[in-house]
């Protein structure tokens, strides 16, 4: 007899696929930052969903900083050199410029890891806390 006509075997594969779920799993990330001359960048890495995720960054700092969202394979190497030639905003998914009291949306697409990156701003500085939900 096959096992889907057996009421309990379908109840069985019923309750595995709710489990599953479907879209990507939730986000509220609220992170502590702090950016100064000897530490003038931080990241924040996060995985890859089974669907296409719609990020919403809120930014509150006391000094307008840059905000950069990446997919993980276009992230920039993280060296002396920040943006010199100001070619970061090409590649991200989503980007601010000095700003410290933003939200913005990036849309990342199923299957993709993702970077967001926050930088010192002309001020040089920045102390705050960077929320990212989905």
């Amino acid at each position: 007899m096959n096992c889907l006509l057996r009421p309990r075997c379908f109840l069985l594969l019923a309750s595995a696929l709710m489990l599953t779920g479907c879209g990507p799993a939730k986000l509220n990330e609220s992170k502590s930052v702090t950016l100064t001359g000897d530490s003038p960048a931080t990241t924040f890495s996060l995985k890859a969903q089974s669907s296409v995720q719609k990020l919403k960054i809120d930014v509150a700092m006391d000094s307008p900083v840059n905000v950069y969202v990446f997919l993980e394979k276009d992230a920039p190497k993280m060296d002396d050199n920040f943006d010199v030639a100001g070619k970061w905003a090409e590649k991200a998914k989503a980007s601010k410029k000095e700003v410290s009291k933003e939200a913005f949306t990036a849309e990342i697409p199923a299957n993709e890891a993702a970077v967001v990156v926050v930088t010192v701003g002309k001020a040089g500085k920045g102390t705050g806390t960077l929320k990212i939900t989905n």
